[in-house]
């Protein structure tokens, strides 16, 4: 939790940096009562972005490589989900085409920065074609879904449904995180009983036999387990620290060294 609150504190100014950008540049589409609604698709959809990040660090070996894959994947798939529906739902096309970019919509806003980038550009869209066609109604006959004076609506001009999406994203994604950190560690517990006595390490296992050869240690563990429920976070564990010696303890995330 403190992590994960430490990293929302630290998207806040890049964030802040993108609306200030906005602000500078002054758009119409995108000014007063509009810009008050970009700041709460990002408010929202800021905490939802983080449980995907690190769902993606679980498939990666380092998180420099995570971090880097993870934003050359969101911007090629953002942008080749955004120009799908976007073309899809051209309202000159076929009803069952656009329906087709409809579908792929609702999916796609399972995505948190597709729903954010889509819902500032349904923001831009709503406000660009509401001031066309208030002066001239008649040619817009054809695309009167593409704009409402209701921005919270739940058809395709407003961004109810993004609201909604990122609101249940953040929910979703926790929990899924939740579950994949759960079975990632029963099955990483699992694995350490399993082995039992088997060190992978020689130093572990020269260390074991010099403690239990009788060493002369200031500080001696022997045979430490510490359990949390089920769960074993310290699986017997022996070792010694001399006088004079400065001492560590190496191992991956979630060997124990907390505990």
């Amino acid at each position: 939790l403190a992590n994960y609150t430490w990293d929302v504190l630290m998207l806040v100014l890049p964030f802040c940096i993108i609306l200030a950008l906005f602000g500078a540049f002054n758009l119409e589409e995108l000014s007063g009562y509009r810009f008050n609604l970009v700041v709460l698709l990002f408010a929202i959809g800021l905490p939802a972005l983080l449980p995907v990040q690190y769902m993606l660090s679980f498939v990666f070996g380092s998180s420099s490589l995570a971090y880097t894959m993870s934003i050359f994947l969101f911007l090629v798939l953002n942008t080749l989900s955004l120009l799908a529906v976007a073309v899809l739902r051209i309202p000159s096309f076929p009803e069952n085409t656009r329906d087709v970019g409809d579908y792929l919509h609702m999916i796609f806003l399972i995505n948190p920065q597709y729903a954010i980038a889509s819902g500032v550009a349904t923001i831009y869209d709503n406000h660009y074609y509401t001031s066309i066609c208030s002066k001239s109604p008649q040619p817009c006959a054809v695309s009167s879904s593409l704009y409402d004076d209701d921005y919270f609506t739940w058809k395709s001009a407003g961004i109810g449904k993004h609201i909604a999406f990122l609101g249940a994203d953040i929910v979703g994604w926790m929990l899924f995180l939740f579950v994949v950190e759960y079975y990632k560690r029963r099955f990483s517990s699992h694995k350490r009983m399993k082995s039992g006595e088997k060190d992978k390490s020689s130093d572990v296992a020269m260390e074991r036999k010099r403690i239990k050869g009788g060493a002369n240690d200031l500080l001696i563990v022997k045979g430490l387990t510490k359990k949390f429920g089920s769960f074993k976070a310290v699986n017997n564990l022996t070792f010694g620290v001399p006088s004079g010696q400065c001492f560590g303890l190496l191992g991956v995330n979630g060997a124990g060294k907390t505990t």
